[in-house]
């Protein structure tokens, strides 16, 4: 296929002028990368990558090509090459939103909570407006046993969105896990005051206080 392909691209640069050399160029590219994603979306794998590949060969630095090869050696579970593909398309353009947040959620799923931060916080940086990145990089503060640092993310969060009662909950689950029960417990009492119907909230203000031995108050929250 890439001999026949190449003999083609000769034979019409041959017969056209020099100026027009990279119109043909881009166009043979742009029909294997095209072929590429149809082959992709109907989910024959190699062949998507063999012809992906062969632009490789015509244009390694391509940001938009290295995303979709990673994209398909994660559906080939060769991680290292996904990896490898992901952060090239990131390192070659920096802007693009989605190469950024895909690798960031690559780093979390791998685990790699340090990497995924870095990337979030660079993220967050550039997309200020982008809210939910809040919650993803407090997510992996957590993760990575940085408690403190994803309580301060998750109030900038609040501080943005109002009091809402999931921040407020995870915020409350992070005390507890500091044992900074009194902290959880006020987190709790803010949302009760703002829903003063919800049993939920009254179920886990009882919980932790059971926890640390307030046996009468927790079952007063209880009933």
């Amino acid at each position: 296929m890439r001999k026949k392909l190449t003999f083609i691209f000769l034979c019409l640069c041959f017969l056209c002028n020099a100026r027009n050399t990279n119109v043909l160029y881009n166009a043979v590219y742009d029909s294997l990368f095209i072929e590429g994603l149809c082959y992709k979306s109907s989910d024959s794998v190699d062949m998507a990558l063999s012809r992906f590949l062969e632009c490789e060969e015509m244009e390694p630095d391509n940001a938009a090509l290295s995303f979709e090869l990673s994209k398909i050696y994660t559906s080939k579970s060769d991680s290292v090459k996904a990896l490898s593909y992901l952060k090239k398309a990131y390192s070659l353009d920096k802007e693009n939103y989605f190469y950024a947040i895909s690798l960031a959620e690559f780093y979390d799923d791998s685990k790699d909570y340090a990497s995924a931060i870095k990337i979030y916080e660079k993220i967050y940086k550039r997309f200020p407006k982008k809210k939910n990145i809040l919650f993803l990089l407090a997510r992996s503060y957590a993760l990575n046993n940085q408690i403190g640092k994803s309580i301060k993310v998750l109030d900038k969060l609040e501080n943005r969105v109002g009091q809402n009662k999931m921040i407020s909950i995870e915020k409350s689950r992070l005390y507890i896990y500091e044992k900074n029960h009194k902290k959880a417990i006020k987190v709790i009492d803010g949302l009760i005051k703002k829903y003063p119907i919800d049993a939920d909230l009254y179920v886990l203000r009882g919980d932790i206080q059971r926890e640390i031995r307030k046996n009468e108050e927790a079952i007063n929250d209880y009933n």
